[in-house]
C-alpha cells in the first residue's frame, strides 16, 4: 500500500519496505532536513601485528635451544634494521582491513494539515502506525499464550538467499561472458552457488523472489504533489536496527476516538551490505 502524506510540491522522502512477495508498503513525506551519513572503514596496524607474531612464537620456544636463539636473534636484528621499537610511531601506522555496512539515521514529521486538511487519523495516525508496525517483531494474528514471533530484519535464511542470488547472477553473468568469448567458464563459482542454492530451495522457488526481504530502501528527492517522485539520492537495502517516536498531546476528536495533531519517528539504520562507490552513482 502506498500513503501519500503530503499533496504538495516540495523535498520529500520515499521509504519502501520490503516482504518475499515484493513490496510491503511505499511512504512519501515530506522531508526539509539535511540528509547526513557516513562510512566506516575497519583498520589493523600490520607493522605490529608482524612483530607481535614474532614476540608470541618466541613465548613458546625454548630459548634454550640453538634454533630458538637463532630466530630471536632474527626477530631482534630484524626490529634494529628497520628501526622499529616498541615506541616508534611507525610501529602503529594504519592499514585497510575492510569496511562496514554503513549507518544512518532519518527522522520523518507528520501534522494536521502536511496533505490538507484531512484529518489528524489520515495525516498522522495511520502513516505513522504504518512505519512501526513493520519496525517491531510480528506475532500474527493468534489467541495463543506462546506466539511465533517474526523478526521486522532479515533472517539468517533471507541473508544467505540473497546471498546465493548474487552468486548465481554472477555465475550467470560469468557463463554468458564465456559463451560470448568463446572461453572456458571458470569453475569456481559453480560448486559454491550449488552449495548455497540447495539450503534455500524453498525460499528461491518464490514466484517473485526479490532478495530485499525485510529491508528498506530510502530515496530522497522531490515530489510533485501528484504521486510522482523523482529521485535524488537512493540507499537500498537498508534494515532498522532502533526505533524511536513521539506523539503531541494535542487530539482531534474524530468519530468518538482522539487522534493526536502531529508526531515523528527517527529510524536508525544500516546498511544490509558495504556500499560501494557504485552503489552511490545508482
Amino acid at each position: 500500500m502506498a500513503y501519500f502524506c503530503t499533496s504538495r510540491p516540495g523535498p520529500s522522502v520515499h521509504l519502501i519496505r520490503y516482504s518475499t512477495e515484493g513490496i510491503r508498503g511505499e511512504w512519501y513525506i515530506p522531508f526539509f532536513d539535511d540528509s547526513q551519513f557516513s562510512s566506516t572503514q575497519k583498520l589493523r596496524t600490520p607493522i605490529k601485528e608482524f612483530f607481535d607474531q614474532i614476540k608470541d612464537a618466541m613465548g613458546n620456544v625454548d630459548l634454550g635451544s640453538t634454533t630458538a636463539n637463532a630466530v630471536l636473534q632474527s626477530g631482534l636484528t630484524l626490529t634494529d634494521l628497520f628501526g622499529i621499537k616498541l615506541f616508534s610511531k611507525g610501529l602503529y601506522r594504519q592499514a585497510w582491513a575492510g569496511a562496514e555496512p554503513t549507518p544512518f539515521s532519518i527522522t520523518v514529521k507528520f501534522y494536521r494539515g502536511m496533505k490538507g486538511f484531512t484529518g489528524a487519523l489520515d495525516e498522522v495516525w495511520i502513516p505513522m502506525i504504518a512505519i512501526l508496525f513493520e519496525t517491531v517483531p510480528d506475532t500474527g494474528k493468534t489467541n495463543s499464550p506462546i506466539a511465533i514471533m517474526t523478526s521486522p530484519v532479515p533472517s539468517p535464511l533471507d541473508a544467505f538467499t540473497a546471498f546465493a542470488r548474487d552468486i548465481g547472477n554472477q555465475a550467470t553473468t560469468t557463463a554468458t561472458q564465456a559463451a560470448n568469448t568463446g572461453t572456458a567458464v571458470v569453475g569456481v563459482l559453480q560448486p559454491l552457488q550449488q552449495q548455497v542454492l540447495s539450503a534455500v530451495t524453498t525460499r528461491l522457488t518464490n514466484p517473485t523472489p526479490t532478495g530485499n526481504n525485510r529491508t528498506w530502501t530510502v530515496d530522497f528527492g522531490w515530489f510533485d504533489g501528484d504521486k510522482t517522485f523523482e529521485r535524488v539520492f537512493r540507499i537500498p537495502e537498508a534494515v532498522v536496527e532502533s526505533t524511536s517516536w513521539s506523539f503531541s498531546s494535542m487530539v482531534e476528536r474524530d468519530a468518538g476516538a482522539s487522534y493526536p495533531v502531529s508526531g515523528s519517528i527517527t529510524l536508525n539504520m544500516k546498511t544490509q551490505t558495504i556500499y560501494t562507490s557504485s552503489d552511490i552513482v545508482k
